[in-house]
């Protein structure tokens, strides 16, 4: 971790080193980090930042001069134009990305997305990649849980299903991590599409009851309008039919209002 930044940081809020280093290195040793002599552990370091009353996100902003790694600015690119539809953009931002040295995994997880956007065939050495590593995780991140909500619809059935098992696994231990509930969610919402498409009431149930969990707790609306668009589908599917379509429009009606294009869309299509 560079010291000279977090010298910097330390004068430009105008603290002692007796102050930034507390409880963490002797007074030479912190002027050796300082100086870039010397590196501190991890734990030594985030300690450092909270004594700064920085986060290590705000750190690496600052070590950046106030700007996003060449990666991250590539990546959000990429999303954008493939969240947005443009997908002629998406495929030259691609090819630019893959000459930047973008992270391979991130790459081949856009291409998958790409593939089955466009209709193409799916690029086996990209799913290949994707196979591997998930199968070789002994712990899931945050980040894992991430990609493979965003790739679950590329997946072949049965292993979105066997990785969904293992996946759900972190819930104990990110359970009340800032922003996690909405993330399962997001990834519960994924795979449900699948569990529908593929038939699968008694899987379908068992995320629906997960989903609530967190949508209980999200903080945006749209999380909770989602749970209702499957319960309502699963009632209209595997229930009482005149019930579920009776919430069905219920949700298009809420869909409207809230311009919740996608859930309305969903729902309209569930009731032709």
């Amino acid at each position: 971790m560079d010291g000279t930044v977090i010298k910097q940081i330390r004068e430009d809020k105008n603290l002692t080193l007796e102050a930034t280093y507390f409880g963490v290195c002797s007074k030479t040793n912190a002027i050796a980090f300082e100086q870039g002599k010397r590196m501190l552990a991890a734990d030594k370091f985030i300690q450092v930042l909270d004594n700064l009353l920085i986060s290590l996100d705000e750190f690496m902003w600052i070590a950046n001069d106030h700007q996003l790694s060449t990666q991250l600015v590539f990546e959000g690119l990429l999303k954008h134009y493939w969240n947005t539809g443009q997908l002629p953009k998406f495929e030259q931002q691609f090819q630019l990305s893959k000459k930047q040295g973008l992270n391979e995994l991130s790459l081949a997880s856009f291409r998958l997305l790409h593939a089955y956007a466009t209709g193409a065939d799916i690029p086996l050495a990209e799913l290949e990649l994707v196979e591997r590593y998930f199968a070789e995780l002994s712990l899931w991140t945050l980040a894992d849980l991430k990609l493979f909500a965003n790739i679950s619809c590329v997946l072949p059935f049965e292993l979105m299903e066997n990785l969904l098992a293992e996946a759900l696994k972190a819930k104990r231990r990110y359970r009340n991590y800032p922003q996690s509930n909405a993330l399962f969610a997001t990834l519960l919402i994924n795979c449900l599409e699948q569990t529908f498409a593929k038939d699968r009431p008694e899987l379908s149930q068992s995320l629906l009851e997960q989903l609530s969990e967190f949508t209980a707790e999200a903080e945006e609306s749209g999380y909770r309008l989602f749970e209702r668009y499957y319960q309502a589908l699963y009632e209209y599917r595997y229930g009482e039919l005149k019930k579920g379509k009776e919430e069905l429009l219920a949700v298009q009606k809420v869909a409207r209002f809230l311009d919740a294009k996608l859930v309305l869309e969903k729902s309209e299509e569930a009731l032709k």
